[in-house]
């Protein structure tokens, strides 16, 4: 890039493809005015530009800038006065004019303040400067001077004509903007097909470039690719405006509490370019119209169902600028025409005529281009079938994926046997297509389990239906469900909305007669009716929907067959709403039905289950913020009993005899604030796997039986306050893997834990113990330890050998520290034998000073070093930074350093260093002293200058407030080979400021071919220094392995480098030692 020597931090954008543009410029000149303007104006239209601000800049151009020049669609050259001086420009506009005359890249150029003949023929000041260049060769000069010509001759920008400089900005960005679209429009090559012609109609009706406001809106049934055609549009016209937005799924995010407030906050948020923009008041502030009025604007509103949507999210007709522009797409047509679309300004999405649906078809059926011609015939008839519908042909495809022609021909029969023509069919096909039991569980998905784990709808499944996970594989199979990567069943909306309306089909008139029912009306008309229903199998109702209901005493007496019964609020409600019943049963009720297998039931309000009611069925009893005083009164059975949740009952005194229900894998109890003990016949629920009392302020003990539960490993007794002692014999639940202990008035921990030989997470946080058991050191398995806020703990035992994470923040008495150095081993190994994984370390500490081992140390966050020429050996580099937290308030999503560095051509690597993962285990951290937080990151193959800044930022990426870098530093780590592993302590080295200056010795500058890696690493806690030093071996096994191949290698002449740079690779580990975090993974983002 055309500036003058800087080792400032830069804008640079980059990103994994190739750049839009390219900017050359003299900086000298230019970077401060319209360099500058330029880069945030293409910035703001989401153009990705390469900017070269932060290069060490000499007479040669670094590999990297000419990848980043060949790479870019479109080069911007300024001209400026200077421009000739820079040797570093001129074979920059010599490589872009080389990619120019080869059709590899649009050239711009932009005269700033020169007379574009003076650039031609080299004259004035172009002649003067190519005068001095008196070093250059022959050739090389006129190379530039062609390069010149060539540039200055083709259509671009002359400052003295387009004027004042921001129109001038603004016309440049108009140009890239045309230019981009004309070489990169979306097109059916990126899979849409049929798409480019549909655009064009759209587009048109836009009339991008009238003056006048225009609402356009896109028409069609489902599945027909409204939503797709709206996005297409969108990225193509969006940088036509000087605001746009795209808000998806409009209906769905509306229906939820607060979800029009939400959306409409976000449609003004990216409108004005503010982050999490909020109002007090459902008005918008008059100077946020005076904005908006000002401000030519884009906005599409996808799947609208109401006006009101219209009105809140978009306002009126007068609320943005001239040349504004909305999209609405819906499937009614009426509805657009009551949104003021005129009749023409509507665009019917119609099928994909029938080259297009066989292309679609094809992309999901066949691996190949074409399929084989004896499966073009049956081929022929799906594509007929599914009438151009683009979902019914993605659904078609994906389930004749790899089918044999037998299978084929089988199938179009049935195709033939469907009798409703209409293009929605394609959809029904699939779920005619199953059996009796897969249309069941089907259904059930639609109604009840859409959106939970797929292994608790199997559980709740199972007791009802003979073969549940084939089924749901079936499902999977003939795409009709999905399993997110969170392991949770999703289903299209429009597959939802086809199983609402098979269930409607069973009864036009008397809603008791279907099988489900999750409308409001419907559903108060049965339950008052008093009326046999007993088609009717399941209840599902969204309690933030309704206003209250009144049940009578003989609501559920009709309902013989009703399994699933649900009255609940949408996860993300919160506040009071979550305490308020809005079903009520004034007058009591008489019965249950005796066939329920869920009884999910928020609020429920009555003190007690039905005295008659049969749990002989009950898969689930789900009873949040009931009313519950006692579950039942005497003994009751329910032997098919698995989940038993009462969360929040805070009248919840007691529970029954549980020994009938053996069965029993989940008990949640959280914040049953009035239970005051657990039942002894705990111990006979063998299958017990779960069990929280997190916030059962009245417990007082725990009995004793609890240990007898061989199967449980998730247990949870935080937040019990009068809860001193834990019981006998802990060393029988040896399934244990989840214990947490926190704030409880635990005064000793018994010394049976050390038996736990499952245990991988431990949480003592809060409790009042002085020290931890000897024992600790035999939980073999444990991973993490928190100890934070224990404030009479005053010294730590030997550690456990495989743990990861230990907190221990604001334990002020802490006095003794364990001995580290088997722990250091134990890591040295992992980091060994884990090579596979390439997982960077990192440690947190408190502390302020940085170990004096780090050879370069700097004040503030940003620290430039100079590497050895010969640096073939470097494997990584030792991060380490003093953070200070001054007036931070942890906001619940975690801190972490971020880090960077700009070597060479561009930014080369980035990533983060863990201090605190709040955001993780869903609580806050208070940190009240500087801490230092060590990094390793592998990098090779650097030379020269490199620049490393260091940033606090939260784990969303943003910056935190209340905390800045005090000191940052940087070590370099090369390659080096040992056999053996050597760990010791040196109690005399502390930790030291460093001078900042190199401390390379000649072993350092010459690395000895005989040792891997060895630095030496100092670990505090609470300011106290624990220094061991750690080198890293060839273990045996596979280690040996590599070993051999290296003395092959040698024998056989292979530079002994590629093999290191191998080994190097591979021995990036997971070692994720944390003192006080955790480790975050770092991504490496290379040009």
């Amino acid at each position: 890039m055309g500036a003058s020597q800087s080792s400032s931090s830069s804008s640079t954008s980059t990103h994994e493809g190739k750049f839009d543009v390219f900017i050359s410029f003299r900086g000298e000149d230019t970077r401060d005015n319209i360099k500058s303007h330029l880069f945030r104006a293409l910035s703001q239209k989401h153009i990705e530009t390469f900017v070269d601000d932060r290069l060490i800049r000499g007479d040669e151009i670094s590999s990297a800038l000419l990848r980043a020049i060949e790479e870019s669609k479109i080069s911007v050259v300024i001209f400026s006065d200077d421009y000739a001086s820079s040797k570093w420009c001129l074979r920059e506009l010599a490589e872009i004019m080389r990619y120019k005359r080869m059709n590899k890249q649009i050239v711009i150029p932009v005269f700033y303040h020169v007379n574009p003949s003076d650039v031609r023929k080299q004259t004035g000041s172009f002649k003067d400067s190519l005068a001095n260049h008196k070093q250059v060769s022959k050739q090389e000069l006129q190379a530039w001077r062609d390069a010149l010509f060539e540039a200055s001759n083709l259509s671009g920008w002359d400052s003295s004509v387009t004027k004042p400089e921001a129109r001038l900005v603004d016309e440049i960005v108009k140009d890239v903007l045309n230019k981009l679209n004309g070489i990169s429009p979306l097109s059916d090559s990126k899979g849409l097909i049929g798409i480019d012609s549909r655009i064009e109609k759209v587009k048109s009706l836009l009339g991008i470039g009238m003056s006048d406001f225009r609402i356009v809106g896109i028409w069609g049934m489902g599945g027909i690719g409204k939503t797709t055609l709206a996005e297409a549009v969108f990225d193509q016209v969006s940088g036509e405006f000087e605001g746009c937005c795209f808000i998806g799924n409009v209906r769905e995010e509306s229906e939820k509490p607060g979800g029009l407030a939400r959306l409409k906050e976000e449609v003004l948020s990216k409108l004005l370019e503010e982050e999490n923009l909020k109002f007090r008041t459902p008005n918008i502030p008059e100077f946020v119209r005076r904005r908006l009025k000002s401000k030519k604007v884009f906005i599409v509103l996808d799947d609208m169902t109401k006006l009101k949507q219209l009105e809140v999210l978009a306002g009126g007709i007068d609320a943005f600028g001239s040349g504004s522009r909305i999209i609405i797409t819906s499937r009614d047509k009426h509805l657009l025409s009551y949104c003021g679309v005129h009749e023409h300004d509507i665009y019917e999405v119609k099928a994909l005529d029938d080259q297009e649906a066989f292309q679609l078809f094809r992309k999901y059926a066949f691996d190949q281009d074409h399929p084989s011609e004896d499966l073009m015939v049956f081929v022929r008839r799906v594509v007929v079938y599914a009438k151009g519908n683009p979902l019914a042909l993605k659904e078609l495809g994906s389930s004749f994926y790899q089918k044999t022609k037998l299978e084929y021909e089988s199938a179009v029969q049935k195709l033939k046997k469907i009798c409703n023509p209409e293009i929605c069919n394609s959809l029904r096909n699939s779920f005619d297509g199953l059996d009796y039991e897969e249309k069941e569980i089907f259904l059930d998905i639609v109604f009840f389990f859409k959106g939970r784990d797929r292994n608790y709808v199997t559980t709740i499944l199972d007791d009802c239906y003979s073969s549940v996970h084939f089924s749901l594989s079936v499902l999977i199979d003939k795409s009709l469900i999905t399993i997110s990567t969170t392991n949770e069943i999703e289903m299209d909306d429009l597959l939802e909305e086809m199983g609402w309306e098979i269930v409607c089909e069973e009864s036009s008139s008397f809603a008791g007669k279907r099988s489900r029912l999750n409308n409001h009306e419907d559903l108060c008309l049965v339950l008052n009716r008093n009326s046999e229903t007993d088609a009717v199998k399941g209840i599902v109702l969204d309690m933030s929907k309704i206003k209250d209901i009144d049940l009578n005493y003989e609501s559920f007496e009709k309902l013989y067959n009703l399994r699933f019964l649900k009255f609940y609020y949408q996860t993300h409600c919160s506040g009071h709403s979550m305490y308020t019943p809005k079903v009520h049963a004034p007058h009591g009720l008489k019965c249950l039905p005796d066939e329920l297998r869920t009884l999910h039931w928020h609020g429920y309000p009555l003190t007690t289950l039905p005295t008659d009611y049969s749990l002989e069925n009950l898969v689930e009893l789900n009873l949040p913020y009931s009313n519950l005083e006692q579950l039942w009164e005497g003994i009751k059975v329910a032997p098919r009993l698995k989940l038993l949740i009462l969360c929040n009952s805070q009248k919840l005194t007691s529970l029954p005899d549980l020994s009938y229900s053996p069965c029993l894998e989940v008990i949640n109890l959280e914040d049953c604030i009035s239970l005051s003990e657990i039942p002894s016949s705990i111990q006979h629920l063998d299958h017990l796997y779960f069990l929280c009392l997190r916030g059962c302020e009245s417990l007082r003990s725990i009995p004793s039986s609890i240990c007898s539960l061989g199967s449980l490993y998730h247990l949870d007794l935080s937040n019990c306050p009068k809860l001193d002692k834990l019981p006998e014999n802990l060393r029988n639940l040896l399934s244990l893997k989840y214990l947490f202990l926190n704030n409880c008035r635990l005064k000793e921990i018994p010394e049976d834990i050390g038996c736990l030989s499952s245990l991988e997470v431990l949480e003592l946080c809060g409790n009042s113990f002085g020290s931890l058991p000897t024992s600790m050191h035999k939980l073999s398995e444990l991973k993490r330890l928190l100890l934070n806020n224990c404030s009479m703990l005053q010294s730590l035992s030997k550690l456990p050998s495989g743990l990861q994470s230990l907190e221990a923040m604001n334990c002020k008495q802490l006095q003794s520290l364990p001995d580290t150095s088997e722990l250091a081993e134990v890591v040295t190994q992992r980091f060994i034998k884990e090579y596979e994984r390439a997982f960077p370390l990192s440690i947190c500490l408190p502390g302020s000073v940085i170990p004096d081992w780090f050879d370069y140390q700097k004040i503030g966050s940003l620290i430039t070093i100079q590497l050895p020429r010969d640096n073939r050996k470097l494997v990584g580099f030792a991060l380490c930074t003093v953070i200070a937290f001054e007036k931070y308030c942890d906001d619940g999503r975690g801190v972490s350093v971020g880090f960077k560095n700009h070597y060479g051509d561009t930014m080369d690597f980035c990533g983060s260093l863990t201090v605190c993962d709040s955001q993780k285990h869903n609580r806050t951290i208070s940190i009240y002293s500087d801490h230092i937080v060590q990094g390793y990151y592998p990098f090779s193959n650097v030379t020269g200058f490199i620049s490393v800044e260091f940033y606090p930022q939260n784990f969303d990426g943003q910056p935190l407030q209340g905390c800045k870098v005090k000191n940052c530093a940087v070590c370099p780590l090369y390659a080096k080979e040992v056999t053996e592993t050597r760990i010791f302590s040196d109690e005399t080295d502390t930790c030291g400021s460093g001078s900042g200056s190199s401390r390379f010795d000649d072993e350092e500058m010459n690395p000895h071919p005989k040792i891997i890696a060895e630095r030496k690493l100092t670990l505090l806690i609470d300011n106290k220094v624990i220094p061991f030093y750690c080198t890293f071996r060839n273990n045996v096994g596979l280690l040996l392995f590599y070993c051999w191949c290296f003395i092959f290698c040698l024998l056989c002449g292979i530079f002994v480098v590629g093999l290191l740079g191998f080994l190097v690779h591979h021995l990036s580990t997971s070692c994720e030692i944390y003192l006080s975090s955790h480790v975050q993974n770092m991504h490496v983002r290379k040009i």
